[in-house]
């Protein structure tokens, strides 16, 4: 039986960051049980207020509304005497501090780490940053796209070289902020609170999104160790090179994502689908990604899906353990399931 079990259950959590990475960080520690409470600036407040659209009569952007809308915000001007000092004067009812500011700036504020920590002894301070900041780009301007460039990750979506005058099309998921910078910071988060809960100690945590990311493509990141070249788009084992994991159109204009990257899925697709000739066809058998066999059989693949509906291939493959799924726009999904209200759930 699955539950909403609220394991941070009398965790208390200060938000003073905007836009994307430590308010998502601080909704991942709510939705595990703690309460937040966000602080923003007079006037504007968080930026995210009016990025994105706004659904019907709704005073802020949808964005805004998804990461803050359960939590209690206050209005604070942190740079005056007296709205730092109410914060102090506050500071010690919190378990978690996260911030987004460039290194420095909390100390200009008058709320240096030694300072919180005096006030709130096993209070943990969630730094979440672009770059360390014993780093020589510490104080630089960034976002996704150049946290994610500095962790050699975007060059992964480069095409080969005699493509290089094509467009590069970016990912609609802000990597960098989502899996460096949220999940990251929350998982720092629950780390120095149960490093508190042993030593009655609380500590000052940096997270820095792209070094954070530098392990975020594994497969990726071996391959460079080993001295293996940047493959290009379409051309390695994960990135389009191989008929048996991939995405193709069906004659309804549905699209399958089929990930039968081992042997025994590819084997379970092709009897399925009466191509028992192309079982032994298969990276694990010695077929090459981005090889010339391997784009024939890619194209062979996508002849024959063409021929029926999406629904179609999903009934046929239905059962057979092939890894076969349709790719479905986003709102449809969101349709069909809403969004949780936390991305795990316990099990008793």
């Amino acid at each position: 039986m699955s539950v909403r079990t609220p394991l941070l259950e009398g965790v208390r959590v200060l938000d003073l960051s905007r836009l994307l990475p430590g308010p998502l960080a601080a909704w991942h520690l709510q939705s595990a049980g703690a309460s937040v409470d966000k602080v923003e600036a007079p006037g504007e407040g968080d930026y995210a207020r009016t990025i994105g659209v706004r659904r019907k009569g709704a005073t802020n952007s949808a964005f805004y509304e998804l990461l803050n809308d359960a939590k209690r915000v206050h209005v604070l001007d942190l740079k005056t005497p007296h709205d730092r000092d109410r914060l102090l004067a506050e500071i010690d009812q919190y378990d978690v501090m996260i911030d987004s500011f460039r290194p420095g700036v909390l100390d200009r504020l008058g709320l240096s780490a030694a300072q919180l920590q005096e006030r709130a002894p096993r209070l943990v301070q969630v730094s979440v940053l672009g770059y360390s900041s014993e780093s020589d780009l510490a104080q630089a301007a960034g976002h996704d796209i150049n946290y994610l460039a500095h962790a050699g990750l975007l060059h992964e979506y480069l095409p080969e070289q005699t493509r290089s005058s094509q467009r590069v099309d970016l990912p609609n998921f802000q990597w960098a902020d989502v899996l460096g910078g949220a999940m990251s910071a929350a998982f720092a988060a629950v780390c120095g609170v149960f490093h508190a809960s042993r030593t009655g100690r609380g500590s000052r945590i940096e997270v820095a999104m792209a070094d954070a990311m530098r392990l975020a493509a594994p497969m990726a990141t071996a391959d460079a160790l080993a001295g293996v070249p940047h493959t290009a788009p379409g051309l390695g084992l994960l990135n389009g090179g191989l008929p048996c994991y991939g995405i193709y159109r069906c004659a309804d204009g549905r699209w399958l994502a089929l990930g039968a990257l081992e042997h025994k899925f590819w084997r379970a697709f092709c009897e399925a689908t009466g191509r028992q000739d192309w079982i032994d066809q298969h990276w694990q058998l010695g077929q090459s990604p981005g090889s010339l066999a391997a784009f024939t059989l890619r194209d062979q693949v996508a002849d024959l899906l063409a021929t029926q509906s999406c629904q179609h291939w999903l009934a046929t493959l239905e059962g057979k353990d092939c890894c076969a799924s349709e790719i479905r726009p986003l709102a449809e999904v969101l349709a069909e399931r809403p969004l949780p209200d936390a991305v795990f759930s316990v099990r008793t």
